[in-house]
């Protein structure tokens, strides 16, 4: 079968996307909340446009903290985003509910609230009360986790559950940024202490997120409705589950028009831990089940096994993707090769060949883009492929 010239269309593209980079673009959804290794917006776009249709429905297993997910709601698709980490699951959430349901003025009134706040007198007490790790300590300086621990109040003391779930993710977005650790997130990730405590203007800090937070919002609102000629509902077009993405058996067969993502790179980042100082304020049941259960996840990439347990992992992963897709639907794939010993095989020619060997695919489009020297530096990506396939 020939491929259809949507496809031809991906060809024109520059996949490269060499003038992007997210602090450039503050007001944008999706540059509400830092996460790891993040979609630069354009790529999964460009990809639901050409390989959908509205209303059609688009899957992301590995969801992460929504980018592909905004992207299709912005797009007039129907969504279903799946991912293990509880914290990406509700920075994704956050976003989606953020631009439907929070009124303008929210954020005005938040950044006088916010500013008036009576600091905490006992950090000690409310850090006991309250449930919170008293690793705390170790990250921040103590005026900085007065100011922290401030916000974190008045946040909780929220009855509104989507004002305290966006309130939530604000703190949560600028707290690498409090952190007295100011080498790489990994640091962080790996519990690489700070050795000297500094001082921090979270309660600044945070009012500043709020003005960027009101901003993407309500322009997100406005280029929604001027395509779309509608107000953006995407609560009633779509659904974000914190589950296995091997295990999605809840999706029904064949019901999936295309499916957009971008499976771990082996060995390269650590997806849970990465949000360790939003867990100590904001725990998550289940988080340790969420780093047991991470797929390729850095922290496991000396095993002797992380290449076989990897592979068996993915094979699981494509199987229920092969099960919900319709036949004739694509998938769309950004897959990267990590640097590390780990990586004893190219992954990117092992994951196409198991997706047509095991499950009928067709490759039908594959091309490779250039990263930013950053980003091949740390945390060690050598090698980024974005591949199209049929069923």
């Amino acid at each position: 079968m020939s491929a259809p010239s949507s496809i031809w269309e991906l060809e024109k593209v520059d996949w490269n996307f060499a003038d992007y980079s997210s602090s450039q673009f503050p007001t944008d959804i999706n540059s509400l909340h830092w996460y790891p290794a993040v979609f630069v917006p354009q790529i999964p776009s460009i990809l639901i446009k050409c390989l959908s249709q509205e209303r059609e429905l688009v899957l992301d297993p590995f969801s992460g903290s929504g980018t592909t997910i905004i992207e299709a709601s912005r797009l007039g698709r129907r969504f279903f985003g799946v991912d293990r980490n509880p914290y990406a699951v509700n920075i994704c959430k956050a976003k989606i509910n953020a631009i439907s349901e929070v009124e303008e003025e929210w954020f005005e009134q938040e950044e006088r609230v916010v500013r008036a706040l009576d600091l905490i007198k006992d950090p000690n007490n409310y850090c006991t009360t309250k449930g919170i790790n008293p690793e705390v300590y170790k990250w921040f300086e103590n005026n900085t986790l007065i100011e922290i621990l401030t916000i974190h109040q008045h946040i909780i003391e929220r009855r509104d559950t989507y004002e305290l779930f966006l309130g939530q993710i604000i703190l949560s977005s600028i707290l690498n940024r409090c952190c007295s650790q100011r080498d790489h997130y990994t640091y962080i990730t790996d519990r690489c202490f700070p050795k000297e405590m500094i001082y921090r203007p979270t309660r600044e800090m945070y009012c500043e997120q709020v003005k960027l937070a009101s901003q993407s919002i309500i322009e997100s609102r406005r280029q929604f409705k001027r395509i779309k000629n509608r107000e953006w509902k995407p609560s009633e077009d779509g659904d974000v589950k914190c589950c296995d993405s091997r295990q999605i058996g809840w999706i029904e067969n064949g019901t999936v028009d295309l499916v957009v993502t971008s499976p771990p790179y082996l060995g390269v980042n650590d997806y849970v831990r990465s949000m360790r100082l939003t867990s100590l304020l904001f725990p998550e049941e289940g988080d340790q089940g969420a780093v047991d259960a991470e797929i390729g996840a850095r922290r496991k990439r000396q095993k002797a096994t992380a290449f076989d347990d990897y592979k068996q992992d993915m094979y699981q992963v494509f199987s229920g993707i092969a099960r919900v897709l319709k036949r004739d639907g694509y998938l769309a794939l950004v897959i990267g090769q990590g640097k590390g010993k780990v990586n004893k095989e190219n992954i990117i020619d092992m994951l196409i060949g198991m997706l047509q060997e095991e499950f009928e695919f067709e490759e039908l489009f594959r091309k490779e883009r250039r990263i930013k020297f950053r980003r091949i530096q740390v945390p060690g990506v050598g090698t980024e492929c974005i591949v199209v396939l049929r069923r």
